[in-house]
């Protein structure tokens, strides 16, 4: 990885003197890398004095002895695991230019818009009507079916699936509407309304987020989706909220902002999640849940505020 030096002057004000290769964990700290630590501990002190040509960011007050900082840089901060996100991707070029838009290993449909500084991994399908906004990023099998608009520097993880028909299914047996029937022949409702993904979007690998029926599934800004996610039609995700792991968000859900849903959590149709609520990993959310609550269990129960 090619360390830019002048990036990370620009915002620590301050440059090692030494060469940085990589990145490496506080537990195994390696020479010529960037690394973090939550914490100070013996261990962590012992291998500073050891082992030269580290950038580490430590929490603040830490007043480790001298011998930690003799050939290495040491800096301070609040979070210390944001800083090394914060400066690693913007030091380490961690993106790869591949075909380029409408190269030969990419599709991109005549009716869709590409932005400027797009970056088409092999692959990719763009499909009609498609917006993708400038300074995104969509990974290798990444797909846009149709009427789907990706804002500006959001990211698309391998072989993720946005804007296909959701599963929403009517009989042809002669009763009144049902949310579960029997008899007949089922039939698909075609989804119309697209997918709008908000700017700087990450979503991962092997996820699904569907098409709104009739107005579009909506991801606000800042949005974090996990690999093995999927986003059912009409869905409404707050600003900056963050979906994990094989979570599923079933049709209509309204998500607000900054919410935390945990691994494998399942949610009922057209409920609400109020903002900065944490939903517990494996818990079955079957009603609106409050904002700035966490929610466990099966189904899922407020254990605190």
């Amino acid at each position: 990885m090619n360390f830019n030096v002048e990036n990370f002057k620009s915002l620590h004000n301050c440059e090692p003197t030494f060469s940085v290769k990589g990145v490496s964990q506080s537990s195994n700290l390696k020479a010529e890398s960037i690394a973090f630590s939550l914490e100070i501990d013996s261990r962590l002190i012992d291998s500073l004095c050891a082992i030269q040509s580290v950038i580490i960011f430590i929490p603040k007050g830490s007043n480790l002895p001298d011998e930690c900082h003799t050939g290495n840089l040491l800096i301070e901060a609040v979070n210390p695991r944001y800083d090394y996100i914060k400066t690693t991707r913007a030091v380490f070029d961690i993106t790869k230019t591949y075909s380029g838009v409408g190269g030969e290993l990419a599709y991109v449909d005549p009716t869709a818009q590409i932005g400027c500084s797009v970056e088409l991994s092999p692959f990719c399908y763009v499909g009609p009507n498609c917006i993708v906004e400038d300074h995104c990023y969509l990974a290798p099998g990444a797909r846009l079916i149709d009427s789907v608009h990706v804002g500006q520097g959001t990211r698309i993880g391998a072989n993720t699936v946005v804007g296909g028909w959701g599963f929403g299914i009517e009989r042809n047996n002669g009763k009144e509407r049902e949310v579960i029937s029997f008899g007949g022949e089922p039939i698909k409702m075609p989804h119309f309304g697209g997918v709008i993904i908000g700017p700087n979007c990450d979503i991962g690998a092997l996820t699904t987020i569907c098409a709104g029926a009739i107005e579009p599934t909506v991801l606000e800004s800042s949005v974090m989706v996990d690999d093995h996610v999927h986003i059912a039609h009409n869905c409404k995700i707050g600003k900056g909220a963050a979906i994990v792991a094989c979570a599923e968000i079933s049709g209509s859900v309204v998500i607000g902002d900054e919410a935390w849903i945990a691994p494998n959590v399942s949610t009922m149709q057209k409920i609400s999640i109020g903002q900065r609520c944490i939903i517990g990993i494996g818990s079955v959310v079957l009603e609106s849940t409050p904002a700035n609550s966490v929610f466990v269990g099966n189904p899922a129960k407020q254990i605190n505020k």
